[in-house]
């Protein structure tokens, strides 16, 4: 198993009805799931051969893993953000900055990171680290610039690699942009896959092979 994880218990094959996905599906009978415990954070989650998480529906019953540790009221209701890419309005451009939050999911290795609709920054969840940025999108291109670098040394110091994770000139329209800055906007707009803004799924994002760099 990964080696985020400080502790692997497992396999067990599970019994029908015994394990359920975070959308209330069940884990089919005879299925493998370990418990892990992740090393940064001391969390205990159960999951499956592909690391997704899942749920035991009684809390008093013992397997091999002894008495399930559901000490969070909120661990079987986890939301899987997904992928979001925010559409700039001209209401949007007239106010100047956006919100945007950012996350990635604490068993991913590759600490991939990935955007979120801002509004979910607030949501309890103890399976993805986030942040929140006041993004600049509108005025002087070297201000503009100047502003969202010190919005990213801040947030970076908290999430770490979110710095070199966003180019501080995406979204902005002013200015006629040099050959390289276009580039690097095209780069960003790449990073984004157009998926659902839902917020849950089936199961957790799959670990990726790394995060894709911005450049200033």
């Amino acid at each position: 198993m990964r080696n985020i994880y400080e502790r692997v218990i497992g396999p067990i094959s599970v019994e029908k009805h015994e394990f359920i996905y975070a959308d209330g599906y069940p884990v089919r009978e005879g299925k493998p799931i370990w418990a892990v415990y992740t090393k940064q954070d001391k969390l205990e989650v159960f999951v499956d051969v592909n690391e997704v998480p899942v749920f035991t529906r009684d809390k008093q019953k013992k397997t091999l893993f002894g008495k399930y540790k559901m000490a969070n009221s909120n661990f079987q209701r986890e939301l899987y953000l997904k992928a979001f890419r925010p559409i700039i309005t001209t209401s949007n451009r007239a106010n100047g900055t956006i919100g945007r939050g950012f996350a990635r999911y604490v068993l991913d290795p590759h600490k991939s990171i990935f955007e979120i609709k801002p509004e979910l920054i607030n949501i309890p969840t103890s399976l993805y680290e986030k942040v929140i940025l006041q993004w600049t999108i509108s005025g002087e291109k070297q201000n503009v610039r100047n502003s969202n670098i010190i919005e990213l040394v801040r947030a970076d110091k908290e999430f770490t690699g979110i710095i070199n994770f966003l180019n501080p000139l995406e979204f902005y329209e002013g200015e006629v942009l040099t050959q390289h800055e276009k580039i690097q906007e095209k780069l960003s707009r790449l990073k984004f896959s157009p998926e659902s803004t839902d917020t849950s799924s089936n199961g957790a994002p799959p670990p990726s092979n790394g995060g894709t760099t911005g450049a200033y």
